[in-house]
């Protein structure tokens, strides 16, 4: 286990990953990036593919580790209100990722990681939150990568994180991304699209996200990917537009479902971005016969498509 001194910084990951990709020219790498079809949470492609004849790809062991972090009270309080959610002192558990989310980036940037740092898509999370994490308690945070896998679209991928008080790990957080275009062999086949009937859902919210929620979230999280701050940067990169973070659409999800001063797990998986501005239509309701477990969906009432889907339940 590898102990880092601070906490690596966000920005300059990316900045060295992009650079590094041709020959140091942050902008030529974001023109040249490979953007696949629908993206979700990704940044561009700066290093070669993986050859398709590769029998696999074998991740680092190592782990990372951050000790002695603690959260600003005034951080924590802007992340609050930045996601509807209600102040108090307790920290949310994507406020909680947040946290790991530089020591995850720095696992991923290491020059033994044989996959592409830039153009990765986000995939899903699922989270373990093992109890109530106060703002004065000083954490350590560990993050690491694990079980390539061979995927219709590429290949995916775990970074794992924890968080612990003492010795007692209090979250767990897994999430999964994708390298598309990156191939395994055994490569699965495409499944079937499923039908999904939009029309007949009842919204119990409407998120109205204007063109600054990407520079919100980015200003509360540390994460300025510039494919979420603005149209401007997001072009650069190929897109056509700003899109929302999608570790934003599940902590306005959680600050609507999750329970506050208890313990409880969720999960989220991302179907389609949500390009800002946008209306996020959201509903949550209780589970069929599981108790205690809530499943929520956000879609675009309009286009009819489904930007993520997920539950959360106490433990």
């Amino acid at each position: 286990m590898a102990i880092l001194s601070t906490m690596p910084s966000v920005p300059k990951l990316y900045a060295q990953a992009a650079a590094q990709g041709i020959g140091g020219s942050l902008k030529g790498a974001l023109a040249k990036a490979f953007v696949p079809k629908n993206p979700l949470n990704r940044t561009p492609v700066v290093k070669p593919p993986v050859s398709a004849e590769s029998a696999g790809v074998v991740l680092p062991e190592e782990k990372f580790t951050v000790q002695n972090h603690r959260v600003d009270r005034e951080a924590l309080v802007k992340y609050q209100r930045v996601m509807k959610d209600t102040v108090r002192d307790e920290l949310p558990s994507v406020f909680l990722h947040a946290q790991t989310f530089p020591v995850a980036l720095h696992a991923m940037s290491q020059p033994e990681f044989p996959l592409p740092l830039m153009g990765m898509v986000h995939l899903a999370n699922e989270v373990d939150h093992r109890r109530t994490v106060r703002p004065d308690e000083e954490l350590t945070v560990t993050a690491w990568t694990e079980n390539p896998r061979a995927h219709f679209a590429g290949t995916q991928f775990n970074a794992v994180a924890e968080i612990a008080v003492g010795e007692d790990v209090v979250w767990r957080g897994v999430s999964t991304y994708l390298v598309k275009g990156q191939f395994l062999l055994g490569n699965p086949e495409r499944p079937e699209r499923e039908e999904i009937d939009l029309a007949s859902q009842r919204a119990t919210a409407l998120w109205s996200l204007g063109a600054e929620t990407g520079r919100e979230y980015a200003a509360v999280s540390g994460d300025f990917n510039p494919i979420h701050l603005s149209s401007a940067s997001a072009k650069v990169a190929g897109m056509k537009g700003a899109i929302a973070h999608g570790m934003y659409s599940a902590g306005r999800a959680l600050a609507a479902t999750a329970p506050h001063f208890e313990a409880y797990q969720w999960s989220i998986t991302f179907e389609q971005p949500v390009f800002l501005p946008a209306k996020v239509s959201f509903e949550s309701h209780a589970a069929s016969n599981e108790p205690g477990k809530t499943e929520f969906s956000g879609w675009n009432s309009k286009k009819q498509r489904r930007h993520f889907v997920g539950w959360i339940a106490r433990r």
